[in-house]
């Protein structure tokens, strides 16, 4: 009971403090293309507007969809950063940039026979954590 009550006040504590310092908060939304903005709570809406906790930095992460653009022009965003990804070359580059050249040609040849890794290394998250497993495990 008593820890309940810590927590509790842990809780209250932390709410006042973003409700009283938004501009010390920096909240990140990240797959706001995994749902429908119906399915937001409307406080979540009004954060993404900026009506609710002005002030407040957000950081919102998404693929391209109809509605997320949508949502994103009619907010005021000061900054709209888009990830395009690694071209095929771009792949190969950064591969031999981060491997030695016996292991980069290793994984060369595993991109050309397999179209869906290919796809994927296109993410730098992807190809940086690929290339990490496959230093770790060239078997792979």
């Amino acid at each position: 009971e008593q820890l309940g009550m810590i927590r509790n006040k842990e809780h209250a504590a932390i709410s006042d403090f973003i409700r009283d310092h938004p501009e010390r908060m920096c909240l990140v939304l990240d797959g706001l293309d995994e749902t429908t903005l119906s399915q937001c709570s409307d406080y979540v809406k009004g954060v993404i507007k900026g009506d609710n906790m002005p002030g407040t930095r957000l950081v919102l992460t998404s693929r391209h969809s109809a509605e997320v653009l949508r949502l994103s022009l009619a907010t005021p965003f000061h900054r709209r950063v888009e990830v395009l990804g690694f071209s095929h070359h771009h792949v190969s580059k950064y591969v031999h940039k981060v491997l030695d050249e016996t292991d980069a040609k290793n994984v060369d040849s595993k991109l050309k026979a397999n179209p869906q890794l290919s796809s994927i290394m296109q993410m730098p998250f992807f190809a940086n954590a690929i290339c990490k497993m496959y230093r770790q495990k060239p078997e792979l």
